[in-house]
């Protein structure tokens, strides 16, 4: 039987401030203080913190860590977002990384998202294979960013540790097509990062 996750680690580039999803409101001050120096930039990346801190708990999804890139600690200006997702997969099999890139080569777009662009690749990062997904898509209301084109573009990195039945899938979210290729980069540094430990699944 393939086992689950028992801990996971993920470091984040220069730039970004990070926590673990839930505890945005207790950790705000702090990480609007690394982020940022004057009183209206510490606000600003303060009210993201709590914003996208608020918005990794709804829903069905299971997002384990949120983080901000904040690049000039001038203004305090959230130029991107990233969200961790802990996928479970069935127990009775390893996550298969054939069957989800495959999946992924087929995608289409859900209502009310219109995609402009996308690309999906294989790759691999130290934690196992991975599917780098590259997509430009309408931009969703709510949004966190602070500046925008009419359209987000989106970097998701999904890993899929050896022998683990639960994968990691990495979301990192900018309204700035400019910096599209530099949040590649970004993505592809924390999904370097990631570091796993794999154990046998809990008794029931």
């Amino acid at each position: 039987m393939p086992g689950i996750l028992q801990s996971y680690a993920m470091g984040v580039p220069v730039g970004w401030i990070a926590w673990n999803v839930g505890e945005g409101s207790e950790r705000a001050d702090e990480l609007s203080a690394k982020a940022a120096d004057a009183p209206e930039a510490k606000e600003i990346v303060h009210r993201g913190v709590l914003g996208l801190d608020a918005l990794s708990q709804r829903g069905d999804a299971l997002f384990v860590r949120a983080g901000l890139w904040v690049p000039d600690r001038v203004t305090g200006e959230v130029t991107a977002t990233v969200q961790l997702e802990l996928r479970r997969g069935p127990m009775d099999r390893d996550a298969s990384w054939s069957e989800e890139f495959e999946h992924a080569k087929a995608f289409t777009s859900q209502r009310g998202f219109k995609i402009f662009d996308r690309a999906v690749e294989p790759m691999t990062v130290k934690a196992g294979p991975a599917i780098g997904e590259v997509t430009v898509l309408a931009e969703r209301r709510g949004r966190l960013l602070a500046r925008s084109s009419g359209s987000v573009a989106q970097v998701e990195i999904t890993v899929f540790p050896p022998g683990c039945s639960e994968v990691l899938c990495l979301r990192t979210i900018t309204a700035e097509q400019g910096l599209l290729e530099a949040l590649s980069q970004e993505a592809r540094a924390m999904a370097e990062s990631l570091t796993v430990v794999v154990g046998p699944p809990s008794e029931v």
